[in-house]
Parts: C-alpha cells; structure tokens; sequence
C-alpha cells in the first residue's frame, strides 16, 4: 500500500496489515483495541455477528460504504487490489472464484 499507492499514515498501513485479524483469528475486537488503539482499531472491519450468504453480505457493504471512514475505505480498496493481482494464478486457485468475492 505506501510502494503501491504512496500511502504514508501509518495507522491506514497497520490496520491493513491487520484488516482479517477479528476475522482470520481468535483475537476479538477489544484485544486489538487494547494493543494498538482506537485509532487503529476503528479502522479494522469488525467480523460480523451472524454469517450471511454472500449476495447479502454484498448489499450490506454497499450499505455501509458511505459511512466509514477514508482510512478504512483505503484499507478495504488496497484489499480489493490484492486479491485482484491473485488473479493471475494458475487456473483452479483463486482466480477461478475471486471474482464473485470481489465484486
């Protein structure tokens, strides 16, 4: 994200090293809050409560985009970007199902 797109604030850089943390992990929303901040932490997506089906989990981030904030719009864009560039591995990878999870 700073090569890429010359981004320099550094709490946009650690919450998108940190942007699956709540969700990929066992660590909750207030261990992360407690260990860098709110700062930082407003800007990690929070894992959601209930699992929803993929179309409406889509409709739900189209809801929500026009309320968060620049740094947590970067962060969710750069993410976006990365999975983009995976696009270019062999076929059967994630290339053949990323683009329904981007879109």
């Amino acid at each position: 994200m700073s090569v890429e797109a010359g981004i320099t604030d550094v709490t946009t850089l650690v919450a998108a090293v940190l942007h699956d943390t709540i969700e990929d992990t066992k660590t909750t929303y207030d261990e992360l809050l407690a260990r860098f901040g709110q700062e930082v932490a407003s800007v990690v997506p929070r894992s959601p409560t209930t699992r929803h089906s993929p179309r409406r989990a889509q409709a739900l981030q189209v809801v929500h985009a026009p309320h968060i904030s620049q740094r947590a719009a970067l962060v969710k864009l750069a993410t976006r970007l990365a999975t983009c560039a995976t696009w270019r591995q062999p076929a059967g990878g994630l290339a053949a199902r990323a683009p329904a999870r981007v879109l």
